[in-house]
């Protein structure tokens, strides 16, 4: 049975609901699976006592990262009425699938309510999804009566969840209390896709040897990924297989978009740096993103001390862009990029 089959991807707009039924049961969570906030939880458990918000994330992507502060926001309201929030976090890359790592992602992000670790995708298949984040409101009776794939319509999930819990023990919000707002969704810009490097199926093949016509940045080149230097391809990421004192070797990415970020990590479990420039200039002030520090020479770069998502830029506009990361030394791993448009990068809750 599908429960909701919804177009590609993380998207503000455009989200588009195949039919399905109006409330099917949802799916109990796999006995055994690793619980993060929480001793291991069930539906049938949970059944006449709560309204359950299970929120499939991945802790390595921004679509997912951008939703955090709204979970936390109905976690906050309503966790105290009859809300129950559970994340599952299923992996991209094969870093995503160690508890240690998603603990410390979540613990970043001030994530308290419970997620559970779907590495092997079993729940994913259950609930036959095709992106993050993508939210399933359960009610009392255990069975599915909203959902939404991708950021935005929080207002009208957030009138679901109040409409559960009013049938769940009568609740009713004070009448002050605003629902968290939507994203803006006109002019937004475009961003490019998640691009994965690797061998594995669906990581991005890359080019060997850089070309040289910087000028000719067409939008057939968007998400283009090309090394130079002594980089071994793994199956999830590139590494780097020597220091790199005159930044011979470097990986660049053609992309656009309002924001960029790359998951890193090292092979060695060491801290270092990875040099970023954009268009072949060091990054400032004004385009770099929150991760990015600068040396003694104003060059910017970031500080790799543990595999995460790391805020390379930011952009005024989604013209096509350049990225280089040069390692400084061996070992340093690059699984993927991932972006924002001008929309997704500016909001906030107020």
């Amino acid at each position: 049975m599908r429960f909701a089959v919804l177009l590609a991807g993380s998207l503000l707009t455009g989200t588009v609901y195949a039919s399905r039924p109006l409330t099917p049961p949802a799916p109990e969570f796999p006995k055994g699976l690793a619980w993060l906030n929480s001793e291991e939880l069930s539906l049938q458990r949970l059944r006449g006592r709560r309204v359950t918000l299970v929120a499939f994330l991945n802790v390595n992507s921004l679509n997912s990262i951008r939703t955090f502060p709204v979970l936390k926001a109905w976690w906050d309201r309503y966790s105290l009425d009859g809300l129950m929030v559970i994340g599952v976090h299923t992996p991209e890359f094969e870093v995503g699938r160690d508890p240690i790592y998603v603990r410390n992602a979540l613990k970043r992000s001030g994530i308290r309510f419970p997620v559970t670790l779907d590495n092997d995708r079993k729940l994913w298949k259950a609930y036959q999804n095709e992106g993050w984040p993508v939210f399933y409101l359960v009610d009392h009776r255990g069975l599915i009566v909203h959902d939404h794939l991708g950021e935005g319509s929080y207002r009208e999930f957030e009138r679901e969840i109040l409409k559960a819990l009013k049938q769940l023990n009568g609740f009713k919000p004070p009448e002050s209390q605003k629902l968290v707002p939507d994203p803006k969704t006109a002019d937004c810009g475009l961003a490019t896709a998640m691009v994965p490097v690797g061998l594995q199926k669906g990581g991005q093949k890359s080019l060997e040897g850089v070309r040289e016509l910087r000028h000719i940045l067409s939008s057939l080149r968007d998400g283009e990924v090309s090394y130079k230097g002594r980089w071994i391809v793994e199956p999830q990421a590139l590494r780097n297989d020597r220091d790199n004192p005159g930044f011979t070797d470097f990986i660049r990415l053609i992309y656009r978009g309002a924001e960029s970020a790359a998951i890193l990590g090292t092979a060695t479990g060491r801290p270092t740096k990875v040099y970023v420039k954009q268009n072949d200039l060091w990054l400032h002030s004004k385009n770099a993103g929150q991760d990015v520090q600068w040396d003694e020479d104003d060059r910017s770069y970031v500080a790799v001390s543990e595999p995460r998502i790391y805020y390379l830029s930011k952009n005024t506009d989604d013209n096509m862009q350049e990225i280089y990361l040069y390692p400084a030394d061996a070992g340093v791993k690059v699984s993927g990029f991932d972006f924002s448009n001008a929309c997704q990068l500016k909001y906030e809750l107020k």
